[in-house]
């Protein structure tokens, strides 16, 4: 296989040509036949004016032909850059995608963590008394240290005549003020992000 030229062959060949038009299909096409042409010809001698015109008028065209290759060159070493480029594109995203992988797993281990949290029989109390206050309670929202687990628990509950509205608001605060406070003095992470399903 031919190895591409190098960028300094590349820069030296374009200063020689010039400004030089690259060669046309048809151009190209005529030195083909005058290769040819060339090829097949006897050569007669002492003087061989048929293959000498023919040398000469293909001799005259070369730097065409030499733009073009260079341009292509050039082209090739574009695509190659932009190859190399894509495949670390496609490494990070595959990296990427481990570290998605691990989060969303640790996600999922933390959702059931806090199920299990959520129905030890110490909690049934709680629940008893919303229902005797008439009032609804909504998914709590859990921190965890980053050694022992679930440390902190806060659960809302509130009645069923709060507009939809104001609840949504209300929890989305409330969460908010102590998701900051929480994090902030006792350097927990929040285990209140939604998972999503897979």
């Amino acid at each position: 296989m031919t190895e591409p030229l190098t960028d300094a062959q590349l820069a030296a060949i374009t200063a020689l040509i010039g400004d030089t038009e690259p060669a046309t299909n048809s151009l190209l096409g005529s030195l083909a036949e005058s290769v040819r042409d060339r090829r097949q010809c006897e050569h007669p001698r002492p003087e061989d004016f048929f293959c000498n015109n023919l040398t000469a008028w293909a001799g005259e065209r070369i730097a065409f032909v030499l733009r073009r290759l260079v341009n292509a060159e050039a082209e090739v070493q574009r695509l190659r850059a932009e190859i190399i480029g894509l495949e670390d594109l496609k490494q990070r995203a595959l990296d990427k995608n481990e570290q998605l992988r691990a989060e969303l797993a640790e996600a999922r281990e933390a959702r059931l963590e806090w199920s299990r949290i959520g129905d030890h029989p110490e909690l049934a109390h709680w629940a008893d008394s919303l229902v005797g206050a008439d009032l609804t309670p909504h998914p709590a929202f859990a921190w965890c240290s980053t050694t022992t687990g679930y440390e902190i628990a806060v659960q809302v509950a509130t009645t069923d005549e709060l507009k939809e509205a104001a609840r949504t608001e209300l929890l989305a605060e409330l969460q908010a003020v102590f998701d900051a406070t929480i994090c902030r003095v006792l350097g927990y992470r929040s285990a209140t992000t939604a998972i999503p399903e897979v």
